[in-house]
């Protein structure tokens, strides 16, 4: 197993594992078009990937930001 940031051009390799937290999304299709859609505000994607599968096992979307609280 490895984990590394999924770039905006793999973001499919996300959609399976974050389908099963966020079904509502409906398919891979589109649970890309959304984030994609969100990456230009500083939506990032990190996926742990197995030796025998191409798309991530697990996924963790976040954000960096600043804050003064």
């Amino acid at each position: 197993m490895y984990v590394r940031e999924i770039g905006p051009d793999e973001t499919a390799l996300a959609g399976p594992a974050m389908l099963h937290l966020r079904p509502h999304l409906g398919d891979v299709a589109g649970f890309t078009a959304r984030a994609d859609a969100q990456r230009a505000a500083g939506y990032r994607v990190a996926g742990s990937f197995a030796p025998d599968r191409d798309d991530a096992v697990a996924v963790a979307s976040f954000r960096v930001t600043d804050s003064l609280a």
